[in-house]
Protein backbone atom coordinates (compact mmCIF):
# COMPACT_ATOMS: atom_id res chain seq x y z
CA UNK A 1 0.00 0.00 0.00
CA UNK A 2 1.66 3.13 -1.23
CA UNK A 3 1.31 6.09 1.75
CA UNK A 4 -0.44 9.41 -0.10
CA UNK A 5 -0.55 12.72 0.76
CA UNK A 6 -2.90 15.38 -0.11
CA UNK A 7 -1.83 18.43 -2.29
CA UNK A 8 -3.77 21.70 -1.65
CA UNK A 9 -2.07 24.37 -3.60
CA UNK A 10 -3.11 28.03 -3.34
CA UNK A 11 -5.81 29.09 -5.71
CA UNK A 12 -6.12 25.10 -7.35
CA UNK A 13 -9.36 23.90 -6.31
CA UNK A 14 -9.00 20.50 -7.33
CA UNK A 15 -7.39 18.42 -4.89
CA UNK A 16 -4.00 16.08 -6.11
CA UNK A 17 -2.37 13.23 -4.76
CA UNK A 18 0.74 12.26 -4.98
CA UNK A 19 3.11 9.32 -3.27
CA UNK A 20 4.71 10.42 0.33
CA UNK A 21 8.97 10.89 -0.42
CA UNK A 22 10.58 9.28 2.16
CA UNK A 23 12.11 11.38 3.67
CA UNK A 24 9.22 12.65 5.04
CA UNK A 25 8.23 9.67 6.84
CA UNK A 26 11.04 9.11 8.93
CA UNK A 27 11.68 7.06 12.17
CA UNK A 28 10.88 10.05 14.42
CA UNK A 29 7.70 10.59 13.26
CA UNK A 30 6.72 7.18 13.44
CA UNK A 31 7.91 7.46 17.26
CA UNK A 32 5.61 10.09 17.83
CA UNK A 33 3.21 7.54 16.13
CA UNK A 34 3.81 5.36 18.62
CA UNK A 35 3.66 7.17 21.45
CA UNK A 36 0.31 8.53 20.65
CA UNK A 37 -1.02 5.43 19.97
CA UNK A 38 -3.03 3.94 23.21
CA UNK A 39 -0.98 1.38 25.65
CA UNK A 40 -3.36 -1.50 24.40
CA UNK A 41 -2.47 -1.05 20.91
CA UNK A 42 1.79 -0.68 21.90
CA UNK A 43 3.48 -3.60 21.36
CA UNK A 44 6.46 -4.77 23.71
CA UNK A 45 7.25 -4.16 27.31
CA UNK A 46 8.84 -1.27 28.94
CA UNK A 47 12.13 -1.69 30.55
CA UNK A 48 10.84 -2.01 33.98
CA UNK A 49 8.27 -4.59 33.23
CA UNK A 50 10.98 -6.79 32.13
CA UNK A 51 13.00 -5.90 34.86
CA UNK A 52 10.31 -7.19 37.12
CA UNK A 53 9.78 -10.29 35.67
CA UNK A 54 13.45 -11.12 35.35
CA UNK A 55 13.53 -10.29 39.21
CA UNK A 56 10.57 -12.73 39.85
CA UNK A 57 11.66 -15.25 37.94
CA UNK A 58 15.29 -15.27 39.75
CA UNK A 59 13.49 -15.68 42.80
CA UNK A 60 10.76 -18.00 42.28
CA UNK A 61 13.26 -20.68 39.96
CA UNK A 62 15.91 -21.83 42.65
CA UNK A 63 12.98 -22.36 45.12
CA UNK A 64 10.80 -24.38 42.61
CA UNK A 65 13.75 -26.37 41.59
CA UNK A 66 14.49 -27.65 45.29
CA UNK A 67 10.76 -28.26 45.73
CA UNK A 68 11.49 -30.70 42.26
CA UNK A 69 14.56 -31.94 44.17
CA UNK A 70 13.17 -32.79 47.33
CA UNK A 71 10.02 -34.09 46.17
CA UNK A 72 12.10 -36.84 43.54
CA UNK A 73 14.21 -37.62 46.29
CA UNK A 74 11.31 -38.45 48.39
CA UNK A 75 10.38 -40.32 45.97
CA UNK A 76 12.74 -42.25 45.64
CA UNK A 77 13.32 -43.28 49.53
CA UNK A 78 9.50 -43.91 49.69
CA UNK A 79 10.11 -46.61 46.82
CA UNK A 80 13.19 -47.87 48.97
CA UNK A 81 11.32 -48.42 52.02
CA UNK A 82 7.94 -49.98 50.05
CA UNK A 83 10.24 -52.63 48.72
CA UNK A 84 12.05 -52.99 51.73
CA UNK A 85 8.73 -53.45 53.47
CA UNK A 86 7.26 -56.29 50.76
CA UNK A 87 10.62 -58.17 51.45
CA UNK A 88 10.45 -58.40 54.43
CA UNK A 89 7.08 -60.09 54.36
CA UNK A 90 8.05 -61.97 51.94
CA UNK A 91 11.04 -63.56 53.59
CA UNK A 92 8.87 -63.53 57.25
CA UNK A 93 5.97 -65.30 55.82
CA UNK A 94 8.69 -68.05 54.58
CA UNK A 95 10.61 -68.43 57.72
CA UNK A 96 7.29 -68.96 59.23
CA UNK A 97 5.89 -71.21 56.92
CA UNK A 98 8.76 -73.61 56.11
CA UNK A 99 9.87 -73.23 59.92
CA UNK A 100 13.43 -72.39 58.63
CA UNK A 101 13.70 -70.28 61.52
CA UNK A 102 14.23 -73.02 63.80
CA UNK A 103 16.74 -74.70 62.13
CA UNK A 104 18.16 -72.47 58.65
CA UNK A 105 20.40 -69.47 58.44
CA UNK A 106 19.06 -66.83 59.93
CA UNK A 107 20.52 -64.20 57.23
CA UNK A 108 21.37 -63.59 53.70
CA UNK A 109 20.47 -61.24 50.83
CA UNK A 110 17.61 -61.08 47.74
CA UNK A 111 20.28 -61.57 45.47
CA UNK A 112 20.04 -61.99 41.97
CA UNK A 113 16.71 -59.72 42.15
CA UNK A 114 17.02 -57.55 45.23
CA UNK A 115 21.04 -57.39 45.31
CA UNK A 116 20.46 -53.87 47.49
CA UNK A 117 18.85 -55.87 49.99
CA UNK A 118 20.31 -57.74 52.82
CA UNK A 119 17.66 -59.85 55.40
CA UNK A 120 18.59 -60.99 58.94
CA UNK A 121 16.34 -62.46 61.38
CA UNK A 122 15.94 -63.21 65.17
CA UNK A 123 13.96 -65.20 67.42
CA UNK A 124 13.33 -64.03 70.73
CA UNK A 125 11.10 -66.07 73.56
CA UNK A 126 7.41 -65.25 74.28
CA UNK A 127 5.53 -64.64 77.51
CA UNK A 128 3.58 -67.37 76.24
CA UNK A 129 4.48 -71.04 76.51
CA UNK A 130 4.98 -72.36 73.11
CA UNK A 131 5.06 -69.04 71.16
CA UNK A 132 8.41 -67.38 69.86
CA UNK A 133 8.57 -63.82 68.66
CA UNK A 134 10.12 -63.67 64.95
CA UNK A 135 11.74 -61.23 63.67
CA UNK A 136 12.85 -60.21 60.15
CA UNK A 137 14.88 -57.24 59.38
CA UNK A 138 15.52 -55.79 55.94
CA UNK A 139 18.75 -53.64 55.43
CA UNK A 140 20.03 -50.97 52.54
CA UNK A 141 22.28 -47.99 51.85
CA UNK A 142 20.73 -45.18 51.41
CA UNK A 143 21.70 -41.33 51.29
CA UNK A 144 25.20 -42.15 52.60
CA UNK A 145 23.64 -44.20 55.83
CA UNK A 146 21.88 -47.98 56.24
CA UNK A 147 18.73 -47.43 56.62
CA UNK A 148 16.48 -50.56 57.90
CA UNK A 149 13.28 -51.54 58.28
CA UNK A 150 11.26 -54.13 60.82
CA UNK A 151 8.42 -56.74 60.69
CA UNK A 152 7.78 -59.37 63.22
CA UNK A 153 5.16 -62.39 63.83
CA UNK A 154 4.54 -64.81 66.66
CA UNK A 155 5.62 -68.58 65.87
CA UNK A 156 4.32 -71.77 67.04
CA UNK A 157 6.87 -74.15 69.12
CA UNK A 158 4.56 -76.85 69.81
CA UNK A 159 4.53 -79.39 67.22
CA UNK A 160 0.88 -80.00 66.74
Amino acid sequence: MRNIRKNRKAGNAENQTTPMRRSEFSAFSAFLTFLRLPRSRRSGYTLIEVLTAMTIIALVLPVAMQGITLATSLGGQTRRRSEAATLARLKLDELAATGAWQSGSLNGDFAPDWSDYQWSATVVDWDTAGLRQLDVQVTWAGRGNTQSIQMSTLVNTETP
